[in-house]
């Protein structure tokens, strides 16, 4: 904190009020800069955060806190997004530090929307510096995701991409005459395809529920239409997150949202079709463009 003085300097019988005086200001420069509270990211608050057909698990961060996220990794890149966690409070500033140097600067767009960001760290790793997030403002706000990673990492990616009632017979890879799948084709060509593969179900939840979960649509429970898949279930994002993925889960069929029983295990899941038609019709590249990146 830098001080200016405007009065003259003091006689030398009052020398002493004056280093009083200066001395005090110090202290209270020194006490404010330590109200700012060192805290690790697995001891905030946790919890599942519904904003316009969108649910993420977050993480819920208070103003004054400074987030060690670890040494930064060689090639690490810093995920976060940001929202404010109350209606009508001031506007969040998240700033990120790699050691003593400010990286970046994030501002919150209100408790409405989440504001993504990727921040490439790699130059400022010299193996001792520390990836830390910094949140200022007057409110409460949520993270999510907030982590560092390194995207060398050797591990596959999984992607599981579902089409929702596709005829196997009008695919060209599967011998159909007429060119409908000519991208299917080209995938398929250098994969493993399974030449029988039948579904437990003749629609939708119960087919996607055992899809997700491993089990027949009598045990996971989604076989009416008004039935939910059962909780307590073995979901294979659930296996994955365990195993260290972050997983993100991006639908188009109202068959499997939240109220149906779906969404465990996923860090991020978004009704794409419910937001392109609220916000703007490209919003489902977007939100592909950001998950996938």
């Amino acid at each position: 904190m830098r001080f200016r003085a405007y009065a003259k300097v003091p006689a030398m019988k009052h020398l002493h009020h004056a280093l009083a005086l200066l001395l005090g200001a110090g202290f209270i420069a020194a006490a404010g800069a330590a109200c700012a509270q060192s805290i690790q990211r697995d001891a905030l608050p946790k919890a599942r955060v519904a904003l316009q057909m969108e649910w993420r698990d977050a993480l819920r961060a208070q103003p004054g806190q400074r987030i060690d996220l670890g040494v930064v990794p060689r090639t690490g890149v810093l995920r976060i997004g940001l929202l404010e966690a109350e209606a009508g409070s001031k506007q969040n500033v998240v700033r990120v530090f790699a050691g003593d140097t400010l990286v970046k600067e994030i501002y919150s767009g209100g408790d409405t929307l989440w504001i993504d960001r990727r921040i490439d760290l790699a130059g400022y790793a010299d193996g001792k510096a520390r990836c830390i997030v910094e949140i200022a403002g007057e409110g409460p706000c949520w993270l999510s995701p907030l982590e560092v990673i390194a995207p060398e990492s050797a591990r596959p990616n999984v992607l599981l991409f579902m089409i929702d009632t596709l005829r196997a017979d009008h695919l060209g890879c599967y011998g159909y005459s007429r060119a409908t799948s000519t991208h299917i084709d080209a995938f398929a060509a250098g994969a493993i395809r399974f030449a029988r593969c039948m579904a437990p179900a003749s629609w939708t939840r119960p087919s996607v529920g055992t899809l997700l979960t491993g089990l027949p649509p009598s045990r996971h429970g989604a076989q009416g239409t008004f039935e939910v898949v059962r909780d307590n279930l073995p979901w294979l994002p659930v296996s994955l997150a365990k195993a260290g993925y972050e997983t993100h889960g991006l639908i188009t069929n109202p068959n499997v949202l939240p109220l149906w029983g779906f969404g465990p295990g996923f860090l991020r899941y978004v009704d794409v079709d419910a937001l392109r038609w609220k916000l703007n019709a490209g919003l489902d590249r977007v939100l592909a463009d950001r998950t996938l990146a």
